[in-house]
């Protein structure tokens, strides 16, 4: 079993969400009808309810399944928690990466894959401003899995490049 597969089996029964925020690129949208038949978690699509089925029928897909949260109704989600319609409306509309971070970090999803449509920055923006840091720490890292077929390469053809999208030029 590769590790990508091995990963997916390990997530599988935890229930877990992850946010995707960026239902426009159609790549999104055949990821998380893909996350879907395979149920190793639960897609959160960030938008309109008819925009996002709109691009699953252009993609030939279904969504079934997926949870799908309009920031333009989010207030109402957390309206208990003392949200109002303004502040919501204020707070998220404008950026679904703000959005899709804030649903981490209210805990109504596990974490949020983004960046096929976004600059890094933006998303980086989004996860520290909304999300934040561990307490104690100052610099976010990031890392990024490469899975090739040539086998002399790294791990058996597995590689980890890190710092390479926030710390161009890190220190020890």
């Amino acid at each position: 079993m590769d590790l990508i597969q091995s990963l997916k089996e390990q997530a599988k029964g935890l229930g877990k969400k992850i946010v995707l925020p960026e239902f426009e690129d159609s790549r999104v949208i055949e990821a998380a009808a893909a996350i879907l038949k395979e149920g190793f978690c639960v897609p959160v699509l960030v938008g309109a309810e008819d925009k996002i089925q709109a691009a699953a029928t252009a993609a030939g897909v279904s969504l079934e399944g997926a949870e799908i949260i309009n920031p333009a109704t989010f207030g109402e989600l957390r309206a208990k928690k003392g949200m109002t319609p303004e502040k919501a409306h204020a707070t998220m509309t404008g950026d679904a990466l703000f959005f899709g971070a804030m649903l981490v970090r209210l805990g109504l999803a596990d974490g949020m894959v983004a960046g096929s449509a976004s600059p890094t920055a933006n998303v980086l923006r989004a996860a520290i401003q909304v999300v934040g840091t561990q307490a104690g720490l100052k610099t976010v890292s990031s890392s990024m899995l490469v899975i090739t077929d040539k086998k002399e390469y790294g791990d058996n053809g597995l590689l980890i490049f890190s710092d390479c999208g926030v710390i161009p030029n890190p220190t020890s």
